[in-house]
Parts: structure tokens; sequence; C-alpha cells
């Protein structure tokens, strides 16, 4: 063995042994990253197998409606329309079961901000939702609870007619207005079976300063409003089914 092949042998052995030594400590090694700071626009929180458990994101990446793991177009939320960030829970099937939005900018010598909490029921929409909003200084706090029909194959069968209809409707309108037509009909058929999500409760705090408990009966009509209004004064109204005030208390 010459002395060049020698040392060419040596400097193998020597990188196969630190490729070894490398291996082993990183594949034993935490797999934990300390960062101060980073800088992203989505990030998905997954469990080992891969199913996704929590979605952050900005406005631009804001993911559409998710159920088993499917997520559908993000024009269903007003995604990529640059007005709202959050976050998007899963349960362990990848069904969305509720989440937080925030928005808010200053336009010209106005603005506006919001913030939207919600819990959502198994596979349906929120059943419910917290908001605070303020539009140049005029504060609004509204607590809300809905009535949701339980079809979740009804659900799953709406949103993917809504993700056809968003997806084509300014590439190719006539295919658009078929899906539409599509759309309406199931909807029509829909409500012949079910209550079409009307809230049954609300507890608001509304622009003026008054206040007010909502009670709606199942068909989602207000009957009965207990409250303070903006002078201070105790109120009680009471609704017709055509939502006109039939009697009024005041103290």
């Amino acid at each position: 063995m010459n002395k060049l092949t020698y040392i060419s042998l040596l400097f193998s052995v020597i990188a196969l042994v630190t490729s070894i030594t490398l291996y082993v400590k990183l594949k034993n090694m935490e797999k934990v990253a300390n960062l101060e700071t980073v800088n992203t626009q989505r990030i998905n929180i997954v469990e080992p197998d891969g199913r996704k458990r929590l979605l952050i994101f900005d406005s631009a990446r804001m993911p559409g409606p998710v159920i088993e793991g499917h997520q559908y177009s993000p024009l269903l939320r007003g995604g990529g329309s640059g007005n709202a960030a959050g976050m998007i829970f899963l349960n362990d099937d990848e069904n969305e079961m509720g989440g937080v939005l925030w928005t808010g900018k200053k336009i010209g010598d106005k603005y506006f901000q919001e913030f939207y909490f919600s819990i959502d029921p198994y596979l349906q929409n929120e059943l419910v939702s917290f908001v605070v909003s303020d539009q140049n200084g005029e504060r609004e706090v509204r607590f809300t609870l809905f009535d949701r029909p339980f079809d979740p194959e009804g659900f799953k069968n709406l949103i993917r007619r809504y993700d056809q209809y968003v997806k084509v409707k300014d590439e190719n309108p006539e295919k658009a207005k078929e899906i539409e037509k599509q759309v309406n009909e199931y909807i029509k058929k829909f409500l012949a079976n079910h209550t079409w999500e009307p809230q049954r409760f609300a507890l608001v705090k509304r622009l003026d300063g008054s206040t007010g408990i909502k009670l709606f009966d199942k068909e989602g009509r207000l009957k009965v409003e207990i409250g303070v209004d903006s002078t201070g004064t105790p109120v009680v109204k009471f609704y017709n089914e055509e939502g006109k005030i039939v009697k009024e208390i005041r103290k």
C-alpha cells in the first residue's frame, strides 16, 4: 500500500466514523429549536401522524372551511381579501370546530376594528359567537347563541357546492350560473327539513350605549328584549311574529 492510498483510506475511515457519530447524536437529539423570532404567514400545528389540529394564519393565507382534512376555497371565508388574520381549531378528524379572527385598519381619518370568536358544533357553522367591534369610537359587544340543524352530510354537501361555485364564478360565468341554480335548489330542499340557522339568544351592548338581552323563538324571530336604553331607563319589549313591538314596559 503506497502512501497516497493509505492517506485516502485513513480519511475515508475518519469520514465514516464522523458520519456515524453525527447520525447517532442527531437521532437522539431532542427535536427542539430555540428561536427568538420567526416571521411566517402560516403555521400548521400537527399530530405525530400529520393530522392538523391548529391553523394560524395571516389574511393572505387564510384557509377556507376545513372538513375531514380537506381545505375548501378561502373565498368561502373571505380569505385573501386582506381583511382578517386568525386561528382555526380542528378536532381529531380534522373537522373545523371553532376559531378566532381579528381585523382592523385606518382609512383616511376613519378606522374600524373587530375581534370575532366562535365555537362550532360537529360539522356545522358556529353555535356560539362573541364579537367586539369598534368603528370610529362607536363600540359594540355581542354574544350570540344559534340553533344549528344536526345534518353533517347536508352541511358537507352545501360547502362542496359553494366551493364549486366560487371557483368558477369569474372564469366561467355560464357554468357558475348552473352551479348557483343547483345550490339554490339544494338550499330550498334543505330548508324544507331544517330551520335555517336562527339565533336564539343575544347579549348586546349597542353603539348608543344601551344594553340588552334578546330572546328569539325557534324560527329565529325576536320575541322578547330586556335591557337598559341609552338614557339609563330599564325597558322590556315584546314582539309579534312580524317583528313589531306589541307591548313595551318602561320603569
